[in-house]
């Protein structure tokens, strides 16, 4: 069954599945990655990490849109429209089109995110033309048909049914529709029960219309392509694409919402999920190395963190806690999430609290400031390790509008902390008042709570 991953850029940290053995990332220079900047004849830059050793290609591009251009009233239309662009297209019926992509093994994506749509294409280099042909079609003359729509609904609508059982979905769909409530990422990705009913098919053919076009558009390449095979590459991908685009997106910066408020969603469960945020920095700040370096020492270093320490390792109240900065383009949040038994919900909050209250005053020490670095800096090279992990991550760095040499620079920026620096950044990311919590279950806490009667956005009101 097909679904929706969502996509966070940090840097370069960018979900992949790695094969060790694909592609050598580190060169004589000391480098990273030698990432080249190359012009097509329509004035669009891409970048390549050219590498010859293995046969194989990997192209992810984007363009603004995705989940942001979703209509107020229809939730869950790009992201159907996404999973429906292998169904068919051209003269390709569903089986026909799949069975072209596995007989040339052929890996093929589209995903909606919240900000961007993405296409990611692997493929060996012999079989590479039959990719791009594809891909093509895809992105130009997808057929859309109304049994494949039919089935792409029934199996979202199953999904998302399996999902408001999920504490723990239900904890992070509260959060977005509550910090961001009454702006487009507080919608559902995937829709909700009504809305996919309401979408038509020519509500899909209209985005589909408006969503593929050449504006705002970046790509990067990695493997088996010389820079003028790239224009090649590219030019036959965006073959028929339009130059300009109908969508209309926000720019101007989400306002976050109900800042120090703790809701609760009852659900009957021994459980209590939860999940905390307020504001935090947004990615192209000047201090964000010192801000990934705070949040592993905080609860992004699984054992290493203080969260885990504290919360797991001494009172044995959960069995995982972590903490995270997320990043979309027009807002950052600085967020934590455990599961805790129901009658420990309150002791794990008061603890969550004072660790990001005694971080915001004091800041990690000397000792912890170096492990996060040597962890930060030492893993880089674990997550490039393949053609598709390279051209996902040049790809991310493009979105945030960072230039084709910043993967080079990235670990210099972070071994550059110091204690003093993440000491002021921790003061400035961290405000334990401004928490806004979000908890599921049936937590032994009843002062200064207010009860969620509806998941946001889902339309579902506990009272009927």
């Amino acid at each position: 069954m097909k679904r929706f991953i969502p996509i966070f850029f940090a840097f370069i940290l960018i979900p992949f599945l790695a094969h060790a053995s694909e592609i050598t990332t580190q060169n004589d220079e000391g480098k990273v990655l030698n990432v080249q900047t190359i012009e097509n004849e329509k004035g669009l830059d891409l970048w390549l990490a050219e590498d010859h050793s293995v046969p194989i290609v990997s192209i992810s591009l984007s363009m603004p849109g995705g989940l942001a251009a979703d209509p107020i009233e229809k939730p869950g239309l790009s992201y159907l429209m996404s999973i429906l662009l292998d169904e068919g297209a051209g003269d390709y019926d569903n089986q026909e089109f799949q069975k072209e992509l596995a007989d040339n093994s052929i890996s093929l994506s589209f995903s909606a995110g919240r900000d961007f749509f993405t296409i990611q294409i692997k493929s060996l280099s012999r079989n590479l033309d039959t990719a791009i042909k594809l891909a093509n079609l895809a992105l130009t003359d997808p057929k859309f048909d109304e049994d494949a729509i039919k089935r792409m609904k029934q199996s979202t609508e199953a999904s998302i049914s399996n999902q408001l059982k999920s504490p723990g979905w239900i904890a992070a769909r509260s959060f977005n529709g509550l910090m961001f409530e009454g702006d487009a990422y507080a919608l559902p990705g995937q829709g909700n029960l009504h809305s996919l009913k309401e979408i038509t098919r020519d509500d899909i053919v209209d985005q589909h219309k408006k969503q593929f076009t050449t504006d705002g558009l970046q790509i990067a390449i990695a493997g088996d392509a010389s820079p003028e095979q790239s224009k090649t590459i590219v030019s036959e991908l965006l073959k028929g694409l339009p130059a300009t685009s109908e969508l209309n997106l926000k720019t101007e910066p989400a306002k976050l919402q109900h800042l120090g408020k703790t809701f609760v969603y009852d659900l009957d469960n021994p459980q209590t999920h939860i999940t905390v945020g307020h504001e935090g920095i947004p990615v192209t700040d000047e201090d964000w190395p010192a801000v990934k370096v705070v949040n592993y020492v905080l609860g992004g270093g699984g054992f290493a963190s203080r969260l885990m320490e504290e919360i797991r390792e001494k009172r044995g109240l959960t069995y995982g806690v972590g903490s995270y900065p997320a990043n979309l383009k027009r807002a950052a949040t600085m967020q934590a999430s455990m599961s805790v038994s129901n009658e420990n919900a309150a002791e794990a909050i008061d603890l969550l609290k004072k660790e990001w209250k005694r971080m915001a005053t004091t800041g990690p020490t000397e000792n912890e400031v170096q492990a996060a670095k040597d962890y930060l800096t030492g893993s880089l090279l674990l997550n490039l390790t393949s053609t598709s992990s390279i051209s996902s991550a040049l790809n991310g760095l493009q979105q945030l509008g960072f230039d084709a040499d910043y993967i080079n620079k990235r670990n210099k920026r972070i071994k550059a902390v110091t204690a003093e620096q993440a000491r002021i950044v921790a003061g400035r990311l961290l405000n334990a008042d401004n928490l806004m919590i979000i908890m599921v279950g049936k937590p032994n806490i009843t002062e200064g709570i207010t009860p969620l009667k509806k998941i946001p956005g889902m339309n579902i009101d506990k009272d009927k």
